[in-house]
């Protein structure tokens, strides 16, 4: 069975988006991330312009498995105070778009 936010959860709960969606999405065992603020600058950093929730989604769970680890162990971990001049994670990979 498959979940997705426009089919299952928009508009049901007013005021909760897609971010408190992939939250519980992530609550249910599912390998992915929020976009939250602070994965949002953390994305945002890498490429240099805004995203919108499935770019965020997106770039983070691909740079999940371009580093080794899992979308959600990015997405809770410490992404090392990321601003738009410091796009890298706190090993020191450096993301580029």
């Amino acid at each position: 069975m498959t979940s997705t936010f426009k089919k299952d959860f928009e508009g049901r709960v007013k005021g909760l988006g897609p971010a408190v969606y992939q939250w519980l999405v992530m609550r249910q065992g599912v390998d992915t991330v929020k976009p939250d603020v602070h994965l949002r600058r953390f994305a945002e950093a890498a490429v240099g312009r805004t995203l919108n929730d499935n770019d965020v989604i997106e770039l983070t769970s691909r740079a999940a498995t371009r580093i080794g680890v899992k979308a959600f162990e990015l997405d809770w971990g410490d992404l090392g105070g990321v601003t738009r001049r410091r796009a890298s994670l706190p090993d020191g990979t450096r993301l580029t778009p």
